[in-house]
């Protein structure tokens, strides 16, 4: 599955997961935030259908 989407580009960033039950400067550890995509049927200028994987506010876009 791919993790970048296909209309916005949008693709997956990198963050901080801060562990609240230690202490503040050793807890933290390298997460990454996925984007939500979903699988959709989208229908080109032409007329074909084809399957592509769009985030969840570009499909409000489309809609």
């Amino acid at each position: 599955m791919p993790k970048t989407c296909s209309i916005c580009g949008k693709d997956k960033l990198k963050g901080n997961k801060i562990a609240h039950s230690r202490s503040h400067v050793s807890g933290r550890t390298i997460r990454t935030f996925k984007p939500n995509l979903q699988k959709v049927r989208l229908e080109d200028e032409n007329g074909t259908v084809t399957t592509q994987y769009v985030c969840t506010k570009c499909l409000k876009k489309v809609n």
